[in-house]
C-alpha cells in the first residue's frame, strides 16, 4: 500500500485560506500532499500513532512529509 491523503476541509479566515485534512503513510515513509494553495505559510502534521518523528517540506503549495512507515494523522496548512 502507498502514501493517501484526504483533503476534508477548506475555509477562508481573514485573508488566509485553510484546508486540512488526514494523512496515511501505509507502507511508506514519505509522500506528497497537494494543499491547493499557491503558498503555504504554515503546515502543521500530527500523529495518531506513537512514533512521531515527522518532517515537511513544501514548495509551490505540495508539502512533503517524510516520517515514520505506517503513521497516520491529522495534517492542517494556512496560505494563500
Amino acid at each position: 500500500m502507498s502514501f493517501s491523503y484526504t483533503l476534508d476541509e477548506n475555509t477562508v479566515f481573514g485573508n488566509k485560506r485553510i484546508v486540512k485534512g488526514t494523512y496515511n503513510c501505509a507502507s511508506v515513509t514519505t509522500g506528497n500532499i497537494t494543499t491547493g494553495l499557491t503558498s503555504v505559510n504554515l503546515f502543521l502534521m500530527d500523529t495518531n500513532t506513537s512514533s512521531a518523528v515527522f518532517r515537511s517540506t513544501t514548495a509551490a503549495g505540495v508539502t512533503t512529509i517524510t516520517t515514520a512507515s505506517g503513521q497516520t494523522g491529522n495534517w492542517m496548512a494556512i496560505g494563500s
